[in-house]
């Protein structure tokens, strides 16, 4: 197991990343990440289970904000995070995961991406990383 965190408020701009900046557990060397990134290298020939949670909210009240993990860029969208802040910088708890499988021979790139029409802050954000072989 691998946790990543991010426990300040963070903007993140369209098509960004959540940027992670602690991790108290420290990962496996199949799991590579850079402190102060967002970007998770995934090594092959293992299966994963990867947990986010955080809260987001917008800077307008009535605007929906999406966060999504995504793999190689690519929107996974059963993981997609919506929120719709009542209150401008109202903070709404998010949840999502998803398992991998990642072939041999093969590296995957996973972030948690603002895949939303808007920018959007970021608090507590909790990557949470099993290795399930």
């Amino acid at each position: 197991m691998a946790e990543f965190t991010n426990a300040l408020p963070q903007t993140v701009a369209l098509g960004a990343n959540v940027i992670f900046t602690d991790n108290p557990v420290k990962a496996c060397p199949c799991v590579r990440h850079r402190d102060g990134s967002g970007l998770f290298t995934f090594r092959g020939g293992h299966k994963y289970l990867v947990v986010f949670s955080g809260n987001i909210s917008g800077a307008t009240a009535g605007t929906e904000v999406d966060l999504a993990i995504t793999i190689g860029g690519e929107e996974i969208p059963s993981t997609r995070m919506a929120a719709t802040p009542a209150v401008a910088e109202d903070l709404n708890n998010v949840a999502a995961f998803i398992e991998l499988e990642v072939p041999s021979c093969c590296c995957y790139n996973v972030s948690v991406e603002n895949v939303g029409t808007t920018a959007l802050t970021v608090a507590n954000a909790n990557l949470v990383i099993f290795r399930k072989d």
